[in-house]
């Protein structure tokens, strides 16, 4: 039996909604672990994370909850990561895609010599800041903080860990960031990504892929030329929503779940990936439990050696 060390954060703080916190705790408990079973998959939670009298949108509260997110990921890829292999890929489950923060930066300075290449599968393009968002929402901000890109005070709440001491780089480099399924955005998240130099392939694009089963290797194996390690964070909302109802922000005309359930299957480089994260999830809206299911067979295939 494979364990598959999973960390869940049970916040919601980001957005206008509230049930997407129960996320991990619905992962944990679901009735359909046999999907992971029967590929001798076992989910190995670490801890929960939980938000305790967050208000929605509280500066304090990202800091603190990324903090935590941070030290995990820093541990785990402090333990699993060596040469330019990744030995036991991290899994992440969490409410709104805010946390993400806290996931990757954990993962960029525990790799003070390598580099961190980032496939981010989402509907929206998440890189607003505090000048720029119309909602005011955190979790269409966590891409402009991981660039280093955001207004002080809400790059302020990027967790400087410690241990960390000799990260050349300790945030995510645009060039080694590619954005795959967006179809819905403002102008002034496109204006930031194009300046950091990052790689946003569009829903329309993969609409009109030959090969659309291929296009995350093909992501991949462009960020490998410059970079050593992968992760892979998806917001479900980048999947239709006939497939994925149980999200945040639904847009229509997204991957079809069997399609991406494809792209973790035939995915050629799990040896260098270093983690999945997998947010958005509001258990509330989910129907017959389609999003519940969908998400326990995208872990399976992407897992599955």
């Amino acid at each position: 039996m494979t364990l598959i060390n999973t960390i869940g954060v049970a916040a919601c703080f980001g957005g206008s909604q509230e049930a997407c916190d129960n996320a991990p705790y619905v992962i944990r408990c679901s009735p359909f672990q046999d999907y992971l079973s029967h590929k001798n998959l076992e989910l190995c939670w670490r801890k929960i994370i939980t938000a305790v009298d967050c208000p929605a949108n509280s500066l304090s509260c990202l800091h603190e909850i990324n903090h935590q997110v941070a030290s995990l990921t820093y541990q785990h890829t402090l333990q699993n990561v060596s040469n330019n292999t990744a030995d036991r890929p991290f899994l992440v489950v969490a409410g709104d895609h805010s946390s993400a923060i806290g996931t990757w930066s954990g993962v960029i300075q525990a790799m003070p010599t390598k580099t961190l290449g980032l496939i981010w599968i989402d509907a929206h393009l998440d890189s607003h800041t505090l000048d720029t968002s119309p909602s005011g929402n955190l979790h269409g901000m966590p891409l402009s903080v991981l660039l280093n890109k955001a207004d002080k005070n809400l790059q302020a709440t990027y967790p400087q860990l410690p241990l960390n001491q000799h990260t050349e780089h300790p945030y995510l480099l645009g060039e080694n960031l590619s954005l795959l399924g967006a179809r819905s955005y403002e102008p002034e998240e496109l204006v930031l990504l194009n300046k950091a130099n990052a790689s946003i392939y569009s829903m329309q694009q993969l609409l009109h892929n030959i090969a659309p089963s291929q296009q995350l290797n093909n992501l991949a194996e462009d960020l490998l030329t410059r970079c050593d390690v992968l992760g892979i964070s998806l917001d479900l909302d980048a999947i239709t929503p006939e497939d994925a109802p149980a999200v945040e922000t639904p847009e229509k005309d997204g991957i079809a779940g069997a399609m991406l359930i494809s792209m973790f299957n035939n995915f050629t480089y799990k040896n260098k990936l270093v983690g999945l994260e997998i947010s958005e999830f509001n258990p509330s809206n989910d129907i017959e439990q389609k999003t519940e299911k969908l998400i326990l067979r995208l872990i399976t295939a992407l897992f599955d050696n």
